[in-house]
């Protein structure tokens, strides 16, 4: 219990200072408006990324259904991430489609599938983001702002997340508890309300800065969001850890998952603290010591 209260104190301190500032330091390729796909498809990728989370919570677990869903408006945009950011998001939830089907732990094939695409959405917000700051003096207001409502529609598969209470170590530090909310979906809102007006370009120097601020605003934001998450998952691992394994595993792969969307904000600043904060090593040193 020492080392496990211990490294949830190293993760509270860690990881809540480096998500404020460490975003500064990222880079990111820029991609063209022909590079993105346009609000009907994201919009389409909601809905069926909703729809797979009813599918999700079947018993049993419609594997055949859920291929249906992702196929279409929601692969198109798992795929555009994968190219923009060379990854492979798209083989994942493909393989964890064939473990629903194959009856292979169902459930946390479901988690991964639902936690992938979640990755997704943030990171075409992201993407998108940085698009509006790199082409604000090339391209129009117009064209800007449609890549704005881009957004938009990808932040609505996500909102929820972010939207979240807060996840805080309790006084004694044994447990990890619910918190005040930040209201993370109020400040991401506002930020992209500010965004929308400085595409006006009324004063594009003065603009074009605060595009270059809020850049980070939204994104630290989102960031704190998953690793608010990510402190969840290890609540409920504490929580279930002695009574139920499946759970537990279900619990841990959330978690992984969602480290991963902020893993590069962690290691870029501090690549020896990321071995001790990174979600699988700590996983495995829950079964340990806990």
């Amino acid at each position: 219990m020492f080392f496990l209260k211990k490294l949830m104190t190293s993760m509270s301190k860690s990881l809540t200072v480096r998500l404020i500032f460490i975003v500064f330091g990222m880079g990111n390729a820029s991609l063209s408006a022909a590079d993105l796909a346009d609000v009907n498809t994201i919009q389409a990728a909601v809905t069926a990324y909703q729809t797979i989370g009813t599918l999700r919570r079947e018993t049993p677990i419609n594997g055949d259904a859920i291929a249906s869903a992702y196929a279409g408006a929601l692969q198109t945009l798992v795929q555009e991430i994968d190219t923009a950011n060379s990854l492979k998001l798209n083989s994942d939830i493909l393989v964890a489609i064939e473990e629903i089907k194959s009856g292979n732990e169902p459930r946390l094939a479901a988690q991964v599938i639902d936690k992938t695409l979640q990755r997704v959405f943030y990171q075409s917000i992201w993407n998108r983001i940085t698009a509006i700051r790199d082409q604000f003096n090339a391209a129009t207001s117009a064209e800007l702002v449609q890549i704005l409502d881009e957004v938009v529609a990808a932040f609505q598969a996500i909102t929820g997340t972010v939207a979240r209470a807060n996840e805080i170590l309790s006084d004694d530090r044994q447990t990890i508890v619910s918190g005040s909310n930040p209201a993370l979906d109020v400040q991401f809102n506002e930020s992209v309300a500010r965004i929308r007006a400085a595409l006006a370009k009324s004063n594009p120097e003065e603009d074009f800065g605060v595009i270059a601020v809020e850049r980070y605003t939204t994104r630290i934001a989102l960031a704190q969001a998953y690793y608010i998450g990510i402190l969840r998952e290890v609540a409920g691992v504490l929580e279930n850890r002695s009574t139920d394994p499946e759970t537990t595993a279900i619990l841990l792969k959330e978690g992984e998952i969602f480290y991963r969307i902020i893993e590069s904000l962690v290691a870029r600043d501090n690549p020896v603290g990321n071995l001790l904060t990174a979600v699988s090593p700590f996983c495995t040193k829950l079964y340990i010591f806990a």
